[in-house]
Formats: structure tokens, C-alpha cells, sequence
């Protein structure tokens, strides 16, 4: 089949080649930015707040080398109590002592040791929790971090018992 098309000569209307390359560019370009966009944002996503504990001495028995840390506030996201980690640091050598978080004194170089008490029972560290830590070492600092984060949530001032 035949298009019933006439070309008359001298009649010929068409888009320059010039404007025609400079309307495929600008077609990629709009099409390239719109892509972009929407992969950045699927990989994007809303950042954590970082979370803080606030914690307070509560009391200091000397007799045991224990300090009782009371959890005062929350700032930020809620912590999972399965997702810190705890660390003593000696205070005047700035070393870090080994530690064990769950309050049991192991055989062999821990020379300090953390309990955690979840008061209501959620698996969340919350307002009225408790931080027991005990030390060999008189002068430390206390450290909790977010295993998810690696952030410190708590950082103590040099603490003596």
C-alpha cells in the first residue's frame, strides 16, 4: 500500500535539526532528574534520632564497689535493653576494663562488671530502670552504648565509690 501523501517541492515544514537535538537533551535530562529522584528517595528513608539516657547516682556501697544508676530520662528513640553494650573506663589510665553485662563475675580479667534491672519488664530501658556497676578500680567512667548505632547514649563524669 502506497501512503496518499504529496510532497509538494518548496512546501517542506519541518523543526530544524538543531532544535530537534536541543528538545532530545532537554527530554533526557527532565526524564534523568525524575529518575534520580525517585531512586534517591527509595533509598533515602527518615534518619534515627540519636537517643540519650539520662542517668543519676542513686547510691554508692562501698563495701561492694558498686555504684546504683538510676535512669532518669529518655531523650530521642526508645532502646531495645538488648541492644546496649556497656563500658568502664579507669579514670586515671584511661584504660578500659573488661566488663560483663549481666552482672555475673566470670573468671579471668573482668575487673568490672554491669547489671541491668528492666523494672516494668518491655525489653526497653525506661524512666525508673537501674544501672548496677561495680569496679575493682576506685576511680571510673561509665559508658552505654547502642550496639545499632555505635553511638554512646551515656557517658559519666570520672565516678569514685
Amino acid at each position: 500500500m502506497k501512503a496518499n501523501r504529496r510532497f509538494n517541492k518548496g512546501e517542506e515544514e519541518a523543526v530544524s535539526a538543531v532544535i530537534g537535538v536541543i528538545l532530545m537533551v532537554s527530554i533526557t535530562v527532565a526524564i534523568a532528574t525524575t529518575v534520580y529522584v525517585y531512586v534517591n528517595g527509595m533509598t533515602g528513608g527518615e534518619p534515627t534520632k540519636k537517643s540519650t539516657l539520662l542517668l543519676s547516682e542513686y547510691d554508692k556501697n562501698n563495701d561492694n564497689n558498686e555504684i546504683i544508676w538510676y535512669v532518669t530520662g529518655i531523650e530521642g528513640d526508645p532502646v531495645k535493653n538488648t541492644s546496649i553494650a556497656a563500658a568502664v573506663i579507669n579514670s586515671t589510665t584511661g584504660i578500659g576494663l573488661n566488663v560483663s553485662l549481666d552482672g555475673s563475675i566470670p573468671s579471668g580479667t573482668i575487673t568490672a562488671w554491669v547489671n541491668f534491672t528492666d523494672n516494668n519488664g518491655d525489653g526497653h530501658v525506661n524512666t525508673g530502670d537501674v544501672f548496677s556497676v561495680k569496679a575493682q578500680d576506685g576511680n571510673f567512667i561509665f559508658i552505654i552504648n547502642d550496639i545499632n548505632t555505635g553511638s554512646n547514649i551515656f557517658y559519666s563524669q570520672s565516678t569514685s565509690y
